[in-house]
């Protein structure tokens, strides 16, 4: 992570690097379709614009922004936008509503499209609260949220279930080997030789093999690839072990201990609540130690015939009583009574080695009083109760404290405790509670079948279990059953418009939010999209440590749209990675013309590939992607979500979406280029794409350990935040001459946290230098408070960067960043709004639902700033 940039002076904040001067130029980049390679120029003398993440704060800030470049003409003399997360939704609907709208008399579409008093600007406003606005939205939302979590949770039980299922098929079927015995109070479970045998020669011959290893490859560079036998062997044993020897004999343990009240009462009583040990066999227990329990008092005492009271404690299962031997002499004395303190053999009938069954005694006899057991209505469980109370009450104090919102890093004592418990204590409690709860499902779902055997006989005990897989994998998909589908529609709904030929809004058709305009069945777009093209950045989660740098876990995944410069002949769109440290001769991987990418053939025949609908590779699925935050994989945000990663895969906090690996998507003959993305496929066609080729639950359990590869067969794409929140990385890479930058990132106060990773990422993965011209960065970042001025503000909203291989060489890019900071320009409306929310214009991402006064604030704040910076460089900025 780049150090933060605060405040301070001008002098140290345009000093140039210590870099050195060498005149080396960098490794050669990727380039965009239709622009020089790096290898072969420094720049392309052309405009880009790049609108940052952030959410719906970003969106209305961009849009601000947006709106006044399209005032000045920048916008429309810009050869293409960079759009990442909440800067998508902007950039996104502004091309296909110039893509899709009416035509004005010259074949041009409308310049005022999402300008201020536009159609789309109403429907804007109107729609501000885009994620929830109604009832109707709300449930299919909660709906999604369900579908998903019972999907997951399904394929997650079958799984436990056959795999418990071939554990205990394999204990029963061992020769002299058996499965725990678990229906009387006393369990037991022993390890034959016929087990132990083959798990030590897994073992020895690991240890074999890794002793060779060491022995033949000691001064070996590649020694370490050797020990994948071992490992394997390690693994093999360790999971036979685990399944076969450590976890009977772990639910053998459970039983005894809750069967004998240990290690105290509450956790005992705490076990049999979750099932472990069925009623029947506690009560069993009970009767079988209260008579264990008045023979032993009964012993003890000298004169036991002439005591009134032999008091004894006894118990089972978390239940805990006192009775008085005294009272039960026929019980006490069952197999062996006192007379003068002498043992003498019992004469009471055999039945009575038996506890006395409450069943028996419902009408009271006064010579026959029952025992303490069978007083249903007493608390036996120690006040385990008012414990669970106590414990409840705490939980919640802790949830309380962890939803608790702070600003920055705590100051007081207080604070600092509560941040450690909401970021390290309740995440891996939460995490130890979820395991706890998955040991108990596999653990009874052992017992179910071990005291019972014959059931490994039954068809449907494997036909069930399969029967779910089948059609959960039928009816979902591991994109499918996420959020995905229904974050695409949302922000499709709000942003995705066109404009009629009377001049009012309606929703943009799917059939035409492909890349390449005019290839869906049915389209109303077959003509050339205008100026600016579009490419939204989304991030390709990837931990090859080989490629990626140690703890990145991501690089850059582009959707591109693409100049069509005649029909017949354009330049195609893009979807891909443009990361140039990846292989780039993967074989059957065609490539771009005097570029390096790895691109699949056409981008409608990667659709096809994805989705036999072409509906995960849209514009508007791309949209989705860019602005998928909330997701168990978030590239270089992982140690913050490590601990909660499970828990957002169970509670489908899933957003992202797994597409083809363009290093393994060879397109086929059976996908055409003349087969049109979002056609309606066969019924045969379906079914094999839903149970093959869709990405299904080792998908989602990739998403759970968050280890992913670029030699997997599909790749998981979330929020291009996750690698560089601003966008410019990928913009420099494609080396415009000038880029403007809309940068929205709530960075904490007096720091510039996204726009300094952005500046290092350049630099280490592109060679170039990012320096300030003229004003430095603390222009842009508020001063520290005084007494004077608690809050004070930055001189300026924008600054002035520019970009060079090496230290005082030729500048390869001017670069204008428009930061959403209120600065020391007077604006009354702004101030007003401030005054009423204090955490503007840094509103935290995670608030997604604005009113119109919200959305207002944000977009004439976007104004406001591009103006500062376009009145400052009037004459550096094109017009087109």
């Amino acid at each position: 992570m780049a150090a933060r940039v605060t405040r301070r002076s001008n002098a140290a904040a345009t000093s140039p690097p210590s870099e050195g001067s060498w005149n080396t130029a960098p490794a050669p980049m990727p380039s965009a379709p239709g622009a020089p390679n790096a290898a072969d120029a420094d720049t392309y003398d052309g405009l880009a614009i790049a609108c940052s993440g952030g959410g719906i704060r970003s969106a209305a800030f961009c849009l601000g922004g947006l709106q006044r470049l399209m005032q000045q003409g920048t916008y429309f003399a810009a050869d293409r936008v960079y759009a990442i997360s909440g800067g998508s939704y902007v950039a996104t609907g502004l091309h296909l509503a110039r893509r899709c709208s009416a035509r004005d008399a010259t074949g041009q579409p409308p310049r005022d499209l999402f300008a201020p008093g536009s159609p789309e600007m109403d429907w804007l406003r109107r729609h501000s609260s885009f994620l929830m606005p109604t009832a109707g939205t709300r449930t299919r939302g909660l709906l999604a949220v369900i579908y998903g979590i019972v999907s997951t949770l399904a394929m997650a039980g079958a799984a436990m279930w056959l795999v418990t299922t071939y554990g205990v098929w394999v204990l029963d079927r061992l020769p002299g080997q058996a499965v725990a015995v678990l229906d009387q109070p006393r369990a037991t479970f022993s390890v034959t030789p016929w087990l132990w045998g083959p798990l030590a020669a897994l073992w020895g011959l690991a240890a074999l093999w890794h002793v060779g290893v060491n022995v033949g490859a000691k001064y070996e560079r590649g020694r370490l690839a050797t020990l994948v036998p071992t490992a394997t062997l390690l693994a093999i044993a360790g999971a036979a072990g685990l399944g076969l020897v450590a976890i009977p004999k772990l639910v053998v343990l459970v039983h005894n201990a809750t069967i004998s009240n240990q290690p105290t009462v509450a956790m005992a009583a705490t076990m049999r609540w979750t099932g472990l040990v069925p009623d029947a066999v506690c009560t069993g227990a009970v009767q079988a130690d209260f008579v264990r329990q008045a023979q032993i008092a009964w012993f003890r005492v000298p004169l036991p015939a002439t005591a009134q009271s032999i008091p004894f404690t006894y118990g089972a299962c978390g239940q805990s009583y006192t009775d008085n031997a005294a009272l039960f002499p026929e019980v006490a004395t069952a197999s062996a009574g006192t007379t003068g303190g002498t043992k003498q053999s019992a004469s009471a009938p055999a039945s009575a080695l038996d506890a006395p069954s409450c069943a028996s005694l419902e009408v009271p006899v006064p010579a026959r009083p029952l025992p303490s057991f069978c007083d249903t209505q007493k608390d036996t469980t120690g006040g385990w109760a008012t414990r669970l109370t106590g414990l409840v009450a705490l939980a919640t104090t802790l949830g309380a404290a962890y939803r608790r919102k702070s600003s920055g890093e705590a100051t007081t004592r207080s604070g600092k405790f509560m941040q450690i418990v909401r970021r390290h204590v309740l995440p891996w409690l939460a995490l130890g509670v979820l395991a706890v709860i998955v040991g108990i499902i596999g653990m009874r779902m052992g017992r179910f079948l071990s005291v019972d055997v014959v059931r490994l006989d039954s068809w449907w005990t494997y036909a069930v279990p399969i029967g779910v897989f089948a059609l959960v994998r039928l009816l979902s998909d591991a994109t499918t059953a996420s959020l995905h589908p229904f974050y695409r529609e949302r922000l499709s709904d709000t942003f995705l418009v066109r404009r009629t030929e009377d001049n009012s809004v309606a929703p943009i058709r799917l059939r035409d939010m492909a890349l390449d305009p005019g290839l869906g069945p049915d389209s109303d777009v077959d003509r050339e999209a205008p100026k600016p093209q579009l490419s939204i950045l989304c991030a390709a989660n990837i931990n090859d440590a080989s490629y990626i740098p140690t703890q990145r876990g991501c690089t850059t995944f582009r959707f591109e749209t693409a100049e069509r410069t005649h029909a017949a002949t354009r330049d195609r769109a893009y979807i891909g990675i443009t990361d140039s440290r990846l292989p780039q001769d993967a074989p059957g991987t065609p490539r771009v013309a005097g570029g390096t990418r790895p691109i699949a053939l056409s981008p409608t025949a990667y659709s096809i590939a994805a989705d036999p609908g072409g509906m995960d590779t849209t514009l508007a699925s791309a949209m989705a992607a860019s602005g998928a935050a909330f997701s168990p994989i978030v590239g270089r945000k992982q140690s913050m979500v490590k601990p909660y990663r499970i828990l957002l895969t169970l509670g489908n906090a899933r957003l992202g979406v797994w597409l083809p690996n363009p290093y393994k998507t060879l397109v086929s003959s059976s996908y055409p280029e003349a087969v049109p993305p979002i056609a309606t496929p066969g019924v045969i066609r379906v079914l094999w794409e839903r149970l093959v080729l869709k990405p299904g639950p080792f998908r989602i359990f990739k998403e759970a350990t968050g280890r992913q590869s670029i030699t997997d067969s599909r790749i998981y794409v979330s929020d291009g935040g996750h690698f560089d929140n601003t966008g410019i990385v990928e913009a420099l890479r494609d080396r415009p001459k000038l880029l403007i930058v809309l940068e929205a990132s709530a960075d904490p106060a007096g720091t510039l946290d996204a726009l300094t990773d952005a500046i290092t990422t350049a630099r280490m993965d592109l060679g170039l230098i990012i320096t300030p011209n003229g004003t430095g960065y603390d222009a842009i970042v508020p001063g520290p408070p005084t007494a004077t001025d608690p809050a004070p503000r930055p001189a300026l909203p924008w600054v002035h960067l520019q970009a060079r291989i090496h230290s005082g060489g030729p500048v390869v890019t001017d670069i204008y960043v428009v930061k959403n900071v209120m600065s020391q320009v007077a604006d009354l409306e702004l101030n007003a709004y401030q005054i009423d929310h204090p955490d503007f214009p840094t509103t935290t991402t995670v608030n997604q639902f604005y009113g119109e006064y919200d959305f207002e604030a944000y977009r004439q704040l976007g104004w406001r700033n591009t103006d500062a910076m376009v009145s400052a460089n009037a004459a550096a900025l094109p017009t087109g």
